[in-house]
């Protein structure tokens, strides 16, 4: 039974998609109408703000265009941004008590009754997108440090950016349609062309490389939030792409040469490529794999190993995608590497890797927040990261601002800490 069977019927009666395609996105999402929801926003079928109104008209909710509504930012200064983070809900109004809240999850009655208590008020709820609505937060809270800053050094003129000038920063730290569209179209080309027995043309994989670290990170400011410079589409393009633009910031905000991250870009880019060996059957499967199926799955960087070698790209390129689920405990695969056993870039890429891993939608898995995936990454470091790579990464993540996540994290380890 389809959890939000009215929505679904919005799709057909709006003709969004067909009654096959519904049907088997309603067999691949398991019925599962948000899903469904994001997998038609991530993949461009409609218009965003579009799909976003179907969406509040479907469970009695208004759906935001957050970029243009007016946020009352006296009452965003009264709301713990430990909650707004956590919850992805940010306020947008006050009217008398009330508060009217934007969330991603506007229907989660359980957060709603603790944010009443957290505000002694009443709270009403509209939907947004969780992205959108998390770069409200960065975008307003730094703000705020800011302010504070400059009240601290006497400087009496606080800070207040235009929606103009927001949209121009907003617009100069994401990645053109331009050039999602050339990353995308010469990834598929080189995965497809795998799955077909082919071997990848160089030329295909540097002009992915070249876009990367030629045209898209020379326009990169590193105090921007690394989340707005990902791609959504399907996960296993998306993710290489994700992960070769992160592992190029890392390279450039370590202060590596130009030849090393243009290695660092197609090591990360085709890091799994070796799963276009491995059958479908296997990747897709709901079921808890078989120890035989287990083992092919994890042949899967050695075939990517020899798949980089046979299109005549460096060693060390190759040695990425070969490495890349070694962890510095020893305890990872093919080869059970450990510490300096495993490359710098290698280990770049392992941190890159997972964060893209745990913030992305796949079959058999949910993405998590920007935070929570920061917070397990912090969990599990001293076991599978090297810590300098990964504090580094943090710093960009959260623009620099350390102290935000610390918070985070104590929330995670020690509970709510909202009320402090």
């Amino acid at each position: 039974m389809a959890k939000n069977k009215i929505f679904l019927n919005l799709l057909l009666e709006k003709k969004i998609i067909d009654e096959p395609e519904l049907e088997r996105l309603i067999e691949l999402y398991q019925s599962d109408a948000f899903e469904i929801l994001m997998y038609l926003v991530n993949n461009k079928i409609e218009d965003k703000h579009k799909l976003g109104r179907l969406w509040g008209d479907s469970i009695g909710l208004s759906y935001v265009d957050i970029k243009k509504a007016s946020f009352n930012e006296d009452v965003i200064k009264k709301f713990p941004e430990g909650f707004a983070r956590k919850n992805i809900v940010i306020p947008l109004y006050q009217m008398g008590k009330a508060i009217t809240v934007i969330a991603s999850k506007p229907q989660n009655s359980f957060m709603i009754d603790k944010l009443e208590n957290i505000l002694n008020t009443q709270i009403s709820s509209l939907f947004c997108f969780e992205e959108d609505i998390e770069e409200a937060i960065n975008y307003y809270y730094s703000g705020f440090k800011n302010e504070e800053k400059n009240k601290l050094k006497g400087n009496s003129n606080n800070i207040n950016m235009t929606n103009e000038k927001k949209t121009d920063l907003v617009n100069s730290q994401t990645i053109s349609e331009e050039h999602k569209q050339h990353l995308l179209n010469n990834t598929r080309q080189i995965m497809d062309g795998v799955k077909k027995g082919e071997i990848p043309s160089a030329d295909n994989c540097h002009a992915v490389s070249n876009c990367i670290t030629d045209e898209i990170l020379p326009k990169v400011d590193l105090k921007y939030c690394i989340k707005q410079l990902r791609i959504n589409d399907e996960y296993t393009y998306a993710h290489s792409i994700n992960t070769a633009i992160l592992a190029s910031l890392m390279g450039k905000s370590l202060g590596f040469s130009t030849s090393v991250i243009k290695e660092l870009t197609l090591g990360a880019l085709l890091h799994d490529i070796g799963f276009m060996k491995i059958p479908k059957v296997i990747l897709y499967k709901r079921d808890k794999l078989t120890s035989e199926e287990l083992t092919l799955k994890n042949k899967h960087p050695v075939f990517g190993y020899e798949i980089i070698k046979k299109i005549g790209l460096h060693d060390k390129i190759a040695e990425i995608a070969l490495n890349h689920h070694e962890t510095l405990n020893g305890k990872g695969y093919p080869r059970g590497l450990k510490g300096d056993q495993i490359s710098l870039n290698t280990q770049i890429l392992a941190v890159v890797n997972i964060y893209d891993s745990l913030i992305s939608d796949k079959l058999n898995k949910k993405a998590i927040s920007h935070t929570e995936a920061l917070n397990i990454m912090m969990l599990e470091a001293y076991k599978l990261f090297n810590f300098d790579i990964l504090e580094k990464f943090i710093n960009l993540a959260y623009k620099n601002d350390i102290a935000t996540l610390k918070k985070s994290f104590k929330i995670t380890l020690f509970g709510d800490l909202t009320n402090e």
